[in-house]
């Protein structure tokens, strides 16, 4: 690992809400690698459920694509250059997930905190969840 300049962290979310939205990660990305693309990052959900939401930015404050992952146990997702991301807990069971990144990456969180365009909440309902996208909040 310390070679290939690699780390491998383990993430325990609990099955938690904050309101009626479920438990999410703050969202970030990640700092260039090489010739304007930033670093991937590889996760494997261990126990549980998760969702993997990305996006790409147009510019600091523009989201261009967004992209839902849903995974399962022994899934594994590629979090490919130039994505943000989050992780959702969808589920009334902890989520479990693994990692490989770059040791030396710095995740940024200001195109998250700045955009002007979107949030994403996933809601409870009867059947099931629901995906919700609606303008940046203020702080």
């Amino acid at each position: 690992m310390k070679t290939n300049k690699l780390r491998f962290d383990v993430t325990v979310m609990p099955p938690a809400k904050i309101g009626k939205e479920r438990l999410k990660t703050f969202g970030h990305c990640h700092s260039i690698a090489k010739d304007s693309l930033t670093y991937p990052e590889i996760y494997q959900v261990i126990k549980g459920k998760a969702y993997y939401l990305l996006q790409s930015f147009k510019g600091e404050r523009k989201v261009k694509r967004v992209v839902c992952i849903k995974a399962k146990e022994k899934d594994i997702i590629l979090i490919p250059p130039n994505y943000g991301h989050v992780t959702i807990n969808p589920s009334d069971q902890t989520l479990i997930m693994a990692n490989w990144v770059y040791a030396n990456l710095k995740s940024s969180y200001e195109p998250f905190e700045n955009s002007e365009e979107l949030v994403i909440i996933i809601l409870k309902e009867k059947n099931g969840y629901k995906i919700q996208i609606m303008k940046q909040f203020q702080r």
